[in-house]
């Protein structure tokens, strides 16, 4: 099951016994956003590939993200974007905020913008099992079009320097009734500090990675096909099941084939680069973001290699 439909099914409070204070505590879950969510008018689903791309431009392409920052614009004014967690986790392993994430198998986003297109709120939801759901109590808070002030909310500290452009559009505060439970289980300000950091730092990389999604499709080079799961919705209906919320699945195919390719030439008539494989990435041009598939280029240097690979069944003769 998608994370956008457990959220969609899940309770809007969670009841726990807080193991510190020995308190039973009710305090806002998941479902405490499922209004929002199932009024969302576009819900995004990334396959493998896409998520790589996106943690791969969080990872390596960070100056990029920083210098594009003036020509973002969100594609709606509420959008939801989910994912596999395994994938992205793996590829951002070695950035300092995603040390304090829980270990889950979904993660996504909802993103509320404001009028301008260029500010707006982040919230962030995983699951564990691909069952049951959870919020992150944090509410990051971003305006590009200016460095936000300490009254806004908690400062968010980049994982290194490329980054911290991006992060000094952001602050960061809590659900209310989370703030309180912090501050109430916390025994001196450094513990509330650190509490704070513990709830706020699985939060940091998922704005940059929202960031990233949105230059692919401000990127994107032909409509994307919109999920139809009206007689799906039809059939659960009538076996007493809740409705799956309809969404954009999001793969690789969404970017056109390479269309360059050829040995490359110099102006001094020799050789160009030997043949190698370019990666596809994005490419700003002006005001203006593009993709550009993965190629290959350069000059091929004698004859191609080629390897011949025999596929049997285990039993086979």
């Amino acid at each position: 099951m998608y994370l956008m439909d457990c959220i969609a099914q899940a309770p809007r409070r969670v009841a726990f016994r807080d193991g510190l204070t020995g308190r039973n505590l009710n305090l806002p879950g998941a479902g405490a956003c499922r209004d929002d969510l199932v009024k969302t008018p576009v819900r995004y689903v990334m396959d493998d590939a896409i998520t790589a791309l996106c943690a791969d431009i969080v990872r390596s392409r960070q100056n990029f993200l920083s210098e594009a920052l003036d020509i973002f614009r969100a594609p709606f004014p509420e959008f939801w974007v989910e994912w596999n967690e395994s994938v992205r986790a793996r590829l951002l392993a070695d950035q300092p905020p995603a040390s304090q994430a829980p270990a889950c198998s979904r993660a996504g986003i909802l993103v509320r913008m404001d009028p301008s297109e260029r500010s707006g709120t982040l919230r962030v939801f995983w699951s564990r099992d691909g069952q049951s759901c959870d919020i992150n109590p944090a509410i990051l808070e971003f305006d590009l079009d200016a460095v936000q002030s300490a009254q806004a909310g908690w400062a968010v500290k980049a994982p290194n320097e490329a980054l911290q452009g991006i992060f000094d559009t952001a602050s960061v505060r809590l659900d209310p009734e989370w703030d309180a439970y912090y501050r109430q289980r916390a025994h001196s300000p450094t513990h509330l500090k650190d509490l704070l950091a513990q709830a706020v730092g699985p939060a940091a990389l998922d704005f940059p990675f929202m960031l990233a999604f949105v230059f692919l499709l401000m990127a994107q080079v032909r409509e994307m096909p919109r999920t139809d799961l009206s007689a799906l919705n039809r059939r659960r209906v009538q076996s007493g099941k809740p409705e799956l919320l309809e969404h954009v699945a999001l793969t690789h195919t969404m970017f056109d084939a390479a269309s360059e390719s050829g040995p490359g030439t110099s102006v001094f008539d020799r050789a160009g680069p030997r043949l190698h494989l370019v990666r596809g990435h994005l490419v700003r041009r002006g005001d203006k973001i593009f993709w550009r598939s993965s190629h290959f280029r350069g000059r091929v240097c004698g004859p191609p290699l080629q390897k011949t690979i025999r596929l049997v069944l285990p039993n086979a003769a």
